[in-house]
């Protein structure tokens, strides 16, 4: 355990090598250390009191030298803790990388505590030495913790913004242990090297603590510094033994190794960033290094900051070779920048620069940039496979009894959840988890499925890792059958209610979520969801879409649930599953109403009598497959393949492609003022006495009440007179255009 090596300038240390070693204090002179375990009589017969430690006043110092591979464990410095009722302190480092002082016994506080650096020049590093320090002064009652690299360039401790207050006790009595706590059998060891260990019945200053700035040749390096990375003195200030740039007064100012060029003053962490870069995109050199890729648009850290583009903005990536094409993506999927976009390396009718602008994969010929592929298929035809993906659903019932909660049927046709009681009751695990993490692509969730019965905040699905990271559509708000909610929690939280109720129980609905990497605002991921009866003409527009700061990629999704909430509180849903599919890509409109005409059994859209339009569509709409593309038969100006395009109904004059569904509103006013296609045509939300149709036909605005027909720009004045008077509707009552004082 002695004679370990120390730093060059100390002598030897001592290593606490195994977790139930340690250095005691022998306080009766017995000639050994006897822990502080209750079966010992005297119960303490090596401790000392807390008292004999302080200073009159209750000041002390506790200081030494320490060379640990991480800061991910607790790791015990100096301690008088032990197994009595009245237990002394602890002074350690934490597995939250912290290093922290707990008088354990009074309880009267909270543990003091700080975090250690992770930049700059006193910056953790693995097995380096670093002087630790709390000081307690007892005149003012507080504490101070300090971590300090040792090097010539410390000549004074490094304090730390040191939090939380702990009241000591003198009477309070333990044994003294080095590297451990006393607690028999003692098990918080240490787990590296340790070294001049002080303890001082004194607050010490910043400058009173145990360092040297020795440079006997005189060359501007500390003789230590020079032991520490040479072995010898044989070095000068001026030297570049890395050549790196940088001198090595300038390596050792900086507390960088001056043999490794990867480690310089300009990057302390040695991960190929400039810690000034880093600090001003992340706040941290800590937060990435260079192979990092945080805004997932493929273009790692280092690749951007090369090129000068924004580590952190999804829509900044380079292009060297300017062809249109991130570097990053070409270099993901080719391996160089050979390519220049006009290729269609997978001959699936997209270029690879339309895959890139899709963001699909060039190299996969099942997805293209105009053609979702399909990743995950469970039909629960009588079983919970995944016929394309091979990730098997479990049924998990939470107390292995059927006979209590709800159960659950797998029938030839789809998986019966009776839902009720979250612990008791349940539910399907879509395999093992990271179904959507990970990815920087673009996702389809599609379903078939139906709500049997209410259940309080019971989930359609939820894909998350608890109730701090999750996303989620839910059947119902609490027990409100006519609310649901669709919400993503993780870095930011984002939500949408009631846009896709009500889900009628017993009405099978027809579901599906795409999420796009990059599509929002300002390169934000769009959520968008479509929902309708099963039995309807068509799926239809969205139901509703948020952009939201959180993406796939780092979506932590270990419990990938049919039917279960994350939150302990909510009960299981009773529903009944027909089918659930993952798809690479967004589907188009196209194949959203495709697959929407031919139902849940079917993924393949066939064209038999090519046509050009998919034989499920045709027979949903015309039961047979006479009709073609060019065809109108509803006779309201558009083809059948425009109907198609545009997901409107071919066999119904009044859906047409900019009145989908057929209520007399065109789809973008009912969107531009409901964000959605279920505005009432002879409703009035804003109560002013004209319907929604009127306030269509006459420009106003339908959520507006002061906006009517006699006043579209609802500014107060009636329109006819504006236009008398100005010709325009710009103007409004509080304007003054002829200067007299009246509005």
């Amino acid at each position: 355990m002695l004679g370990a090596t120390g730093h060059a300038l100390f002598g030897k240390a001592a290593s606490i090598a195994n977790v139930a070693h340690g250095l005691g204090l022998d306080t009766n002179s017995s000639g050994g250390f006897q822990s502080g375990n209750t079966a010992t009589t005297p119960a303490l017969p090596d401790g000392i009191a807390h008292s004999s430690l302080t200073g009159a006043d209750g000041s002390f110092t506790l200081e030494a030298m320490v060379a640990v591979p991480n800061l991910t464990v607790k790791r015990e410095i100096i301690s008088t803790d032990s197994t009595q009722t009245n237990r002394a302190f602890q002074f350690y480092t934490d597995v939250d990388g912290t290093v922290r002082f707990n008088f354990i016994g009074t309880g009267a506080g909270t543990s003091v505590s700080a975090v250690v650096p992770v930049s700059g020049p006193h910056a953790f590093a693995a097995n380096e030495w670093f002087h630790v320090a709390y000081v307690y002064n007892g005149a003012t009652g507080t504490s101070l913790l300090y971590w300090t690299r040792v090097a010539a360039t410390s000549t004074v401790a490094n304090a730390l913004p040191t939090t939380g207050t702990e009241p000591t006790n003198g009477t309070y009595t333990g044994p003294l242990v080095i590297g451990n706590e006393a607690r028999g059998p003692s098990g918080e060891g240490l787990l590296g090297l340790i070294d001049e260990v002080r303890v001082s019945r004194t607050a010490r200053a910043a400058g009173a603590f145990l360092f040297s700035t020795d440079d006997t040749d005189n060359d501007g390096l500390s003789d230590a510094w020079e032991l520490h990375h040479f072995k010898n003195l044989d070095q000068t200030g001026t030297g570049d033994p890395d050549q790196d740039g940088y001198d090595n007064e300038a390596e050792e100012t900086a507390g960088t190794d001056p043999d490794n060029a990867a480690s310089n003053p300009g990057d302390l962490d040695a991960d190929g960033l400039p810690d000034a870069w880093e600090i001003s995109r992340f706040g941290t050199t800590a937060a990435q290094d260079g192979s990092g890729d945080p805004d997932g648009d493929y273009a790692s850290n280092l690749l951007e900051f090369t090129h000068g583009t924004d580590p952190v903005d999804p829509l900044s990536w380079p292009d060297t070779d300017h062809d249109g094409m991130n570097d990053g993506w070409e270099l993901h999927h080719f391996m160089d920048l050979g390519h220049d976009g006009s290729l269609d390396s997978d001959t699936d009718g997209s270029t690879d620069k339309q895959e890139h602008d899709a963001n699909s994969d060039p190299k996969d010929p099942a997805w293209s940039s105009t053609r979702a592929g399909i990743d995950h298929r469970w039909s629960f035809n009588g079983n919970l496979n995944d016929s394309i993906g091979g990730v098997t659903a479990l049924l998990v019932d939470p107390d292995s009894n059927p006979a209590t909660g709800g159960a659950v049927t797998v029938t030839s046709t789809e998986v019966v959840l009776g839902g009720g009681a979250r612990a008791t009751s349940a539910y399907l695990q879509l395999g093992p988890g990271g179904l959507l993490g990970g990815r920087r692509t673009p996702v389809t969730i599609e379903l078939w499925a139906t709500q049997t019965a209410v259940q309080n905040w019971a989930r359609i699905f939820d894909f998350g890792s608890g109730a701090t990271e999750y996303l989620f559509m839910s059947w119902t708000r609490g027990t409100v059958a006519g609310q649901d909610q669709v919400r993503w929690l993780d870095t930011s939280n984002q939500q949408a209610d009631d846009k896709g109720a009500p889900y009628t129980t017993g009405v099978p609905y027809h579901i599906v979520m795409t999420l796009e990497p990059r599509a929002g605002v300002s390169g934000t991921t769009r959520v968008s969801w479509h929902v309708a009866r099963a039995d309807s003409s068509l799926l239809g527009s969205a139901r509703w879409s948020f952009d939201t700061a959180n993406t796939l990629l780092f979506l932590n999704d270990t419990l990938d649930l049919l039917g279960r909430s994350q939150y302990a509180a909510d009960n299981t849903a009773a529903a009944k599953y027909d089918e659930f599919r993952i798809w690479n890509g967004i589907l188009s409109p196209l194949e959203r109403e495709s697959l929407h005409a031919a139902g849940p059994d079917v993924i393949t859209l066939t064209d038999n009598d090519n046509d050009g339009l998919p034989d499920a569509w045709e027979l949903h709409h015309f039961q047979d497959l006479d009709e073609t593309a060019s065809g109108d038969p509803d006779q309201d100006g558009v083809s059948n393949a425009d109907e198609l395009a545009a997901g409107s109904d071919p066999d119904l004059a009044a859906s047409t492609p900019s009145d989908r569904d057929a209520d007399g509103l065109v789809d973008s006013w009912e969107i531009r003022y409901f964000s959605n296609l279920s505005a009432v045509p002879g409703a009035d939300p804003d109560g002013d006495g004209e319907s929604n149709l009127t306030e269509q036909a006459n420009g106003s605005a339908p959520v507006h009440r002061a906006s009517n027909a006699a006043d579209v720009d609802a500014d107060g004045l009636p329109d006819a007179w504006e236009r008398t008077h100005f010709s325009t509707l710009a103007h409004n009552g509080g304007s003054d255009p002829d200067g007299d004082g009246f509005g």
